[in-house]
């Protein structure tokens, strides 16, 4: 046998006038499968496949199962085609899926920050005007000014306390609606 260096085997293809060699290093830790392309050949032409290892994998106990053959024939398989197109699809499926998913949830979150931000300005606001007509204290007005000092339980009392004084707007509806999820 051919010297093919210290570690590659070598898989030999013939069909017809088609010849190639391929080398495989059989020192890796994941020894590969190689993928072994049909040669360019008519159909029902006869195809060997040969392959000769070297030093120290050289000797062997059945060198009859060196060697393989076949006849080639039908060139494509449209099934295959087939399968990988609905992989495929299913995978754009999934991709598009996902991106409409969290396009939702990052377009709540803004109107939830937004309806929270219009909610704090409006407190804001009728706690200045109760203080303009004597209602609120001074200190409670400053301590407002906060953004994180409003809680949900407060926003709910002021929310109660404009449904008790009969002045229910659109936002305050809206308001109410998101309180009540």
């Amino acid at each position: 046998m051919a010297d093919f260096g210290p570690t590659g085997d070598i898989i030999t293809i013939t069909a017809g006038s088609h010849h190639s060699e391929h080398v495989v290093d059989m020192t890796q830790t994941f020894v590969p499968s190689p993928l072994l392309n049909r040669p360019d050949v008519d159909d029902g032409e006869e195809l060997g496949a040969t392959i000769g290892c070297a030093f120290p994998w050289d000797l062997d106990s059945d060198p009859s199962d060196d060697e393989a053959s076949l006849i080639l024939s039908g060139g494509s398989s449209i099934s295959d085609g087939i399968s990988n197109f609905n992989t495929g699809v299913m995978a754009a499926i999934l991709v598009v899926g996902l991106y409409i998913g969290l396009a939702w949830i990052v377009s709540n979150y803004r109107e939830r920050e937004r309806m929270l931000s219009i909610t704090q300005a409006a407190i804001e606001e009728k706690m200045a005007e109760r203080a303009a007509e004597g209602g609120v204290p001074e200190d409670e007005i400053a301590d407002s000014g906060d953004d994180d000092s409003l809680g949900v339980s407060e926003v709910e009392e002021e929310v109660e306390l404009v449904e008790e004084e009969g002045e229910v707007d659109e936002f305050e509806d809206r308001l109410r609606r998101l309180l009540d999820r």
